[in-house]
């Protein structure tokens, strides 16, 4: 019996594309969607801007999966560099016009693979939220506590 014929190799990744699609038909919880997704703009900024100086890792305090060595600065990856790849297969930043969209590419980044290890996992809670304002929502509270990880304010219990 050949069963290899019939099995997936677990070993590959999928390459299927996913199709966003805002749920919201209501223009006062779209307007408000894109407000939020528009205040959200800056604090991933903010992240970008930390994520990937490698000097943020420097600090100890910083929790990061990448590590040469818990308690000891420095990377055993170029975080520039991950951060550049994560940027060009998930493409530009969406319009907040697109809040749905929005708050999926926005967990795509903070949680990238290879990991960074940076930030809480957020993708799957960000997929599962009903609606774009709580997707936004979800989203706003990764950034937030990813920002205070990265600069050294307050480290992620992981």
């Amino acid at each position: 019996m050949n069963t290899t014929s019939n099995s997936l190799d677990i070993t590959k990744w999928n390459t299927n594309k996913v199709l966003i699609i805002d749920e919201s038909n209501e223009e006062d919880d779209q307007a408000d969607a894109i407000a939020k997704a528009t205040y959200l703009i800056p604090l991933i900024e903010s992240w970008l801007d930390l994520a990937r100086n490698q000097t943020t890792y420097d600090n100890v305090d910083v929790i990061a999966r990448t590590r040469r060595k818990s308690g000891e600065p420095g990377l055993s990856v170029n975080a520039a560099a991950l951060i550049k790849k994560v940027l060009q297969e998930i493409g530009p930043m969406p319009s907040p016009s697109q809040p749905t969209l929005f708050a999926v590419w926005g967990a795509a980044l903070i949680n990238p693979l290879p990991a960074l290890g940076v930030s809480t996992e957020i993708r799957g809670a960000v997929l599962e939220a009903p609606g774009a304002e709580r997707k936004l929502s979800v989203l706003e509270r990764g950034l937030i506590k990813s920002i205070n990880n990265l600069d050294g304010t307050r480290p992620l219990n992981m």
